[in-house]
């Protein structure tokens, strides 16, 4: 992604950094409502954004993706 330009649709075109991600999963094994899946998907974004961002964190078990 650092090394990718976004298009926006009025031609500008803008560098994005770094993208950091937490995912979370919902039903068997995961989250069980759409509140608690938010909560989760959220501490893996800031424990992604604490590891160094740059990189995707998963909520569930498991390993992290980098």
């Amino acid at each position: 992604m650092a090394a990718s330009r976004l298009e926006l649709e009025n031609g500008t075109s803008i560098a994005v950094p770094t993208v950091s991600l937490g995912l979370a999963e919902l039903g068997a094994g995961g989250a069980r409502d759409l509140e608690h899946l938010l909560e989760q998907a959220d501490a893996a974004l800031y424990r992604a954004k604490g590891e160094g961002r740059n990189r995707t964190c998963w909520a569930g078990e498991g390993p992290a993706w980098r």
